[in-house]
């Protein structure tokens, strides 16, 4: 999955430093959209394990909680997508491209 939007100020997503284009490779446990629902539970820390868009791997704690009384199931603030093949093919394309820039540099 990755992060489609930058959350918004003071979500658990943007306090935990998850941006706009960070790809999810590990959400607690799981490693897919599906299981990340099982893993995300109100006032429990989840580690999470990000690969920024220059494919760096970072782990943050995100701590799930409600932030908006309106819609009480959100409890990141970011919009998760799930990742296709044309994602991956885009990142590594990036990757490629931002190593030859350090090369000639």
């Amino acid at each position: 999955a990755w992060v489609e939007r930058e959350p918004p100020l003071g979500t658990p997503a943007q306090i935990a430093g998850i941006h706009a284009g960070d790809g999810i490779v590990v959400f607690g446990g799981s490693h897919d959209l599906n299981g990340l629902t099982e893993q995300l539970v109100a006032d429990r820390p989840v580690l999470v394990v990000l690969q920024r868009v220059d494919g760096q791997l970072e782990q943050v704690e995100v701590l799930p909680r409600v932030f908006d009384e309106a819609r009480p199931a959100a409890l990141l603030g970011c919009q998760l997508v799930a990742a296709d093949a044309d994602w991956r093919l885009e990142r590594v394309v990036h990757r490629i491209a931002i190593a030859f820039q350090k090369t000639t540099l």
